[in-house]
């Protein structure tokens, strides 16, 4: 479907605002939150048709009722609402993120050829950080 009439500051925003939203990093949003700019973008093409599709595909249910849920917005509310929450999200998130790179010893772990083990890392928020890890050799070769 094709956007209703915007004025050209508004298209090209939008525009903008939807690469933006393509390149973010697939984990960083929740379910809810890529619902709800699924929601608004589809709003903005028109409103959600009256029925919804059936209850045993949960996916395509939950698009629906998430795009049913914003029906009362116009197409440029919805618009405006899109690029409000694309804008609004930190900028360092479209920037590459700093590489700091920590080294770590331990004298108290012995391992075999080929073992693996766990390290536990706690990440409080959706982080676009990769971690891996070598294990050295005690003269700090691998």
């Amino acid at each position: 479907m094709p956007l209703p009439a915007l004025d050209p500051v508004a298209l090209a925003r939008y525009k903008r605002a939807s690469e933006d939203a393509r390149s973010l990093p697939p984990n960083l949003l929740t379910n809810s939150q890529r619902l709800k700019l699924y929601a608004l973008f589809k709003q903005a093409e028109g409103p959600a048709p009256e029925s919804g599709p059936s209850r045993f595909d949960a996916v395509a249910r939950a698009k629906w009722e998430a795009w049913n849920d914003v029906r009362s917005l116009s197409a440029e509310q919805a618009v405006e609402s899109y690029c409000s929450i694309i804008e609004g999200l930190p900028p360092e998130l479209a920037a590459e993120p700093e590489v700091e790179a920590q080294r770590w010893a331990a004298t108290a772990l012995s391992l075999a050829p080929g073992a693996t083990f766990e390290v536990p890392i706690f990440v409080p928020e959706p982080s676009r950080c990769r971690y891996s890890f070598t294990v050295a050799a005690a003269d700090g070769l691998s």
